[in-house]
């Protein structure tokens, strides 16, 4: 109540009566803007092939050049965890790139296992493992063409509040795999803390005949 009688109060005084609802009407859409960019939707662009062919495909071709322009849902990880397969925007502490744009391979306290390119995931559902069905967005040679990036780490321990995190052109991609193309490994994570989320890719608005909504895998793993 105190803060709606002194914008009042400050509309009055500096509005003339004529004009104080036009500004009061532009205050409001500006405020809201400002809310909503904040705290529900974001934009995003897409540099690179790291994320092709979902993301960057233009004439069947990776693109490094012709960049998609994304919607980002901010808010509903306010309501509900990431999930296997989302794709996530987020900044990665201790990486030059302000943004990075992965898709969640690995969930808090799984273990993921890269052998003989495919994925497989432990947890307590499936402590022998199962293999992880990437079809629905990897075709052709990208299918079963995960590999280790470094040298004798082919298994990832996902810890609490935690994901690991893979590129879909997994030959042309730094990610969990590799501590994201960090050049001090001892200081960057190879996991996405679930602070540094800032959220779940939605739609594809640009360029204009691409337009799409992103389509998720559904996982019972």
């Amino acid at each position: 109540m105190q803060i709606k009688k002194k914008l009042s109060k400050f509309f009055k005084k500096s509005f003339p009566k004529k004009t104080r609802a036009i500004a009061i009407d532009i205050f409001i859409v500006f405020v809201s803007a400002f809310l909503i960019h904040t705290f529900v939707i974001n934009t995003s662009i897409v540099y690179g092939e790291s994320m092709c062919d979902t993301l960057n495909l233009y004439k069947n071709i990776c693109q490094k050049d012709v960049k998609d322009f994304l919607i980002i849902n901010k808010f509903m990880y306010y309501f509900s965890e990431p999930k296997r397969g989302d794709i996530i925007v987020f900044k990665k502490d201790g990486i030059k790139e302000q943004y990075l744009i992965k898709r969640i391979i690995g969930l808090p306290e799984d273990t993921v296992i890269i052998k003989n390119g495919s994925i497989f995931i432990k947890n307590e559902k499936y402590p022998y493992g199962m293999l992880l069905d990437e079809s629905s967005y990897l075709q052709g040679n990208k299918l079963k063409s995960t590999r280790s990036l470094i040298e004798g780490l082919n298994e990832f321990k996902v810890p609490e509040d935690s994901y690991l995190v893979l590129g879909d052109n997994r030959i042309n991609s730094n990610d969990s795999r590799n501590f994201f193309g960090g050049e001090n490994i001892e200081t960057v994570s190879e996991f996405v803390f679930q602070n540094e989320i800032v959220g779940k890719s939605w739609f594809i608005i640009w360029p204009l005949d691409n337009i799409k909504y992103i389509k998720f895998p559904s996982y019972n793993i």
